[in-house]
This record gives C-alpha cells, structure tokens and sequence, in this order.
C-alpha cells in the first residue's frame, strides 16, 4: 500500500511536470554541486552518530561512537529499503542491544534521539517561517508551518509524562520501557548542558542535511535564501515521518513542489532538488546494507 501512494503520487506529479525543464535544469549542474551535496549528507551522518552516542551516554548507556556509527549507517539503509522509515530505526535498536547495550538504553536513545530530532527540525522550520512571509502567498501554509513548533513540543512533553498515563492495560515489560524513555527524557531536560547538547546537535544535523540541497538549488536557478530551503526541506522531511509512503518518497516530492511553488519556484526545479536529494540519502545509504552484513558475520567487531 506505501509502494502505491508513493507511485501514484509521483505519477499523479510527473503529469503536472515539463520534462524539457527538468532537463535544462539538470543540465545547470556542475559535477562538483552533485560531489558536495553527498559530502554534505556524510557529514549530516557523523553528526547523526554522534548525537546518538552522546543521548546514549546521557541515559545511562555506552554506545562508543564507532558502533553508533556503524550502526547509524545501518539504520540509514535500512530507513530506505524497508517500506517503512521506522523499519531502520528498529535495526538500530536491534544491533545496538547485539553489541552489549541494555535493551531500555537502547530503544530508549533511539526514540528520544528520533522525537528529539524532529521536534530540532520542527522549531528551525518555525523560526524560518518569518524570513519568508511575504514569499509565502497563502496565509494558512505560514501559520500550518508556524504550528510545527508547539506541535513538536507537545509531543516532546507527552513523551516526557507518558509514565503518567494509565497504562495498566499494556503488558509490564512495555510499561517498564514507557516509563524508562520518560524519566530518561527527564533527566536530559533537567539539565541544561544536556538539553542545549542533544537540540543544538539535533539543529547542526538538520542544517547540514538541508545545506546539500541549499548546493544543488542555487545551481539550478533557485534564487532564494537558506531560511527558504530550512521551509521547504524541513517541513517536506517532517512530513515524510507520516508511515503511508515508501521512504518518504512521493510525499516528499509533493511537500517541496507545494511549498517551494508558494515561493514562486517553478515545479521543475524544486523536482530537481527534491529527487536529487533523495537520491543523495539513498545513495549515502548504501553502505549500511555492507556494514549490517559485516556486523551480523562477526567480521566487525
């Protein structure tokens, strides 16, 4: 069902598209944008591992940042392959309790590692929305896009209370992980050095990431600022969390052509963007699939 959605989407999009401009912007790029743009998304993942190491730590666990490398990659790989993005993060989990790491510690920093970096995401999104007001023709994009940040920190503090929940009904083992990820969210918020380190790493990762299609758009004629890309892109991935498409694909493409379009960008070129984009995550993303079938061999230690 993920497979259609993503494929009736795109489809539904490329009868909308003028392939002679896609082609013309294609032809824009210079070899050495598409080469940043990847290692620009490398770089996004070393600071995606070191989060997770660093949450790890924070929690009472120890990940050393070589394996939540390793295994950040494998996530990666498998966010992409599997129908679902949850699909990687579930192998992270996996792995990490394979190498040692306590089942709590391990769920419990990758859930708060996931919640924590969306509601990064959902604030910088936010907090650009201003810089491109007048770009954004229709008020109830500004204030849908506007609405990401108490959104984000709704569900932010829901987390951080859910053992306040009635959750009698729930087996005790789940009971027990709820109420692990919540003083554990707890604990990070109450200390300042804490927090500052998992949103500020959360915000750097974001910015990084976004930066590779910030490259790829000035090249193909997007005249606009960082602040709109932090818009489109941001809000576009925050989308792509929604578990109906195959690796955000389709919904991705859809969020940026509507978003970039209230801008006044042509379909044509925020395509370009998006898809090459995807394409640079997808391709990053390989060396997870070799690194899971090092890990599981034993070849890795």
């Amino acid at each position: 069902m993920r497979a259609l959605v993503s494929g009736t989407l795109l489809i539904v999009l490329s009868r909308t598209l003028d392939f002679g401009a896609i082609k013309s912007a294609m032809a824009l790029l210079p070899w050495w944008a598409l080469v940043s743009a990847l290692l620009i998304l490398l770089g996004q993942v070393l600071l995606l591992a070191w989060r997770w190491h660093v949450i790890a730590s924070r929690i009472g666990g120890r990940l050393p940042f070589g394996d939540a490398l390793r295994l950040t990659f494998v996530g990666l790989f498998f966010s992409q392959t599997l129908p679902t993005s949850i699909g990687g993060d579930a192998m992270r989990i996996w792995e990490a309790r394979r190498l040692g790491l306590p089942g709590e510690v391990a769920l419990g920093s990758v859930v708060i590692e996931r919640v924590t970096g969306l509601a990064a995401i959902a604030f910088m999104v936010a907090f650009a929305v201003p810089f491109v007001w007048s770009e954004l023709g229709e008020s109830y994009l500004r204030w849908a896009l506007l609405g990401l940040a108490p959104a984000a920190l709704i569900l932010v503090v829901a987390l951080a209370f859910a053992d306040s929940l009635p959750l009698h009904r729930l087996p005790e083992k789940a009971r027990a992980y709820i109420r692990f990820i919540a003083h554990a969210l707890r604990r990070i918020g109450r200390s300042p050095r804490a927090a500052s380190d998992v949103f500020m790493l959360g915000m750097i990762a974001a910015v990084v990431g976004i930066s590779s299609a910030f490259v790829i758009g000035g090249q193909v004629g997007i005249g606009l600022g960082f602040a709109a890309y932090l818009v489109a892109l941001g809000g576009s991935v925050l989308l792509t969390v929604l578990p109906v498409s195959v690796a955000g694909w389709g919904v991705r493409e859809m969020a940026m052509v509507g978003i970039f379009g209230a801008m006044g960008v042509p379909a044509e070129k925020a395509i370009v963007v998006s898809l090459l984009f995807g394409m640079g995550v997808l391709a990053v993303a390989m060396p997870g699939g070799m690194l899971w079938r090092s890990v599981s061999r034993g070849l890795v230690p």
